[in-house]
């Protein structure tokens, strides 16, 4: 078979995939109705797939769990079809329509058969939902921040939550700010933090090892006069020129990607027009706050080892969600789980906010101890799926 007669089947089947989707109860998406689709592989014994499935006016957009996606516009007779992202068994995702048109004549013969057999085969790996951290630092290496901390550092940002000093955002505020202080900050914050593959030079000075260490794209900020919180304040506002707008990034000074860098932050205070006009409105116009940001599992023992020392110098300092950092430290929030088939990048994004998700993890990191965790687990419920007569059936 040619590569255009595949695209054609392909498009016949995908065409007859969208059309099916009508007979079957949808959930929205906004206004848009959208299908999630859990059905077994015939090919391959005990293995699911995933298909969801979404339409805007004509046009259908599927994504499949093995990566496969595909676009059904019935309106203009168009067909877009993406293997891209797909490195094994192609042959077998070729098939992946093919599978759920099959799965969804199983659905309508006998949808309590089908949604049982979903509710008992459908594979732990592949689901998600969330089990506390303790469980995970019991069965899993790698996972206790307070280990990885040690027991000193760990009592002694605690304490300093436990004060309330979180409650206090003048915690954090720095009058007359210059760059040269941001640079002393950053000095701390290197010995702090340094782990042996950074090759910290510690005869530099602070502005030297921002230079050298930080993520390089440092928007002028070397240019200005050091010594002066006004020109500090003025490159703040964006009043200095810089030839790097648009991929400035001063406040990265540990490099990493875009969730596993570590920000030490310099921003306006967002309470200070509370204050009424006179002295204190002029004090808190040459004000700014500063703060610690890594959050990410890789990266959050560095940081907390920044503020503790920045604190101890007895500078002002934040730590951008607290509570969370915390409660991560002494082990008392949840980790997410999230299936098999999905990145974990920004997979915390995927969990309601109130869930307080800060770092996620596929089932299988268990490995062996799957069954001992399995107790602590609370999944997200499975999807079903229903034809449209089920509700008239009776």
């Amino acid at each position: 078979m040619t590569y255009q007669e595949e695209i054609d089947l392909q498009k016949r089947k995908f065409f007859a995939l969208a059309e099916r989707l009508d007979s079957f109860w949808n959930g929205f998406s906004g206004p848009d109705p959208e299908w999630d689709i859990l059905y077994p592989v015939r090919s391959a014994k005990g293995r699911w797939g995933r298909c969801y499935a979404c339409r805007y006016k004509k046009t259908t957009g599927f994504g499949f769990s093995n990566c496969l996606r595909a676009t059904v516009d019935a309106g203009e007779n168009k067909f877009d079809f993406d293997m891209s992202h797909i490195w094994f068994n192609r042959r077998g995702t070729l098939e992946s329509a093919d599978d759920v048109l099959a799965w969804l004549d199983a659905v309508e013969k006998d949808p309590a058969k089908a949604n049982r057999r979903i509710a008992e085969e459908y594979p732990n790996d592949e689901r998600k939902g969330v089990v506390p951290r303790s469980v995970v630092e019991r069965y899993v290496t790698g996972y206790s921040i307070g280990k990885a901390l040690g027991r000193a550092k760990s009592k002694a940002f605690s304490d300093i939550f436990d004060t309330g000093y979180f409650w206090r955002e003048e915690n954090s505020y720095v009058e007359n700010m210059t760059a040269n202080m941001f640079f002393e900050y950053c000095r701390i914050a290197y010995i702090a933090s340094e782990r042996k593959d950074d090759h910290l030079d510690r005869s530099l000075s602070g502005r030297q090892m921002y230079d050298r260490y930080s993520d390089g794209r440092y928007g002028a900020l070397l240019d200005i006069d050091p010594d002066s919180p006004d020109e500090f304040l003025s490159w703040l506002d964006g009043k200095v020129p810089c030839d790097k707008h648009g991929g400035d990034h001063p406040w990265e000074i540990k490099r990493g990607g875009n969730t596993t860098h570590i920000d030490l932050y310099v921003h306006r205070p967002r309470h200070y027009d509370w204050y009424p006009d006179g002295e204190k409105k002029e004090k808190m116009s040459r004000t700014v706050k500063i703060g610690l940001c890594g959050h990410h599992i890789g990266r959050i023992v560095e940081t907390v080892k920044m503020f503790l020392a920045i604190k101890k110098a007895g500078l002002p300092i934040w730590m951008s969600d607290a509570q969370s950092v915390r409660n991560r430290i002494l082990g008392l929030d949840w980790i997410g789980i999230i299936p098999e088939s999905d990145t974990l990048h920004r997979g915390w994004q995927d969990f309601p906010g109130d869930f307080h998700i800060a770092d996620v993890m596929h089932f299988s990191d268990f490995g062996r101890n799957r069954r001992h965790a399995l107790p602590f687990v609370s999944w997200e419920p499975l999807p079903v799926i229903l034809p449209r007569t089920f509700a008239h059936s009776n």
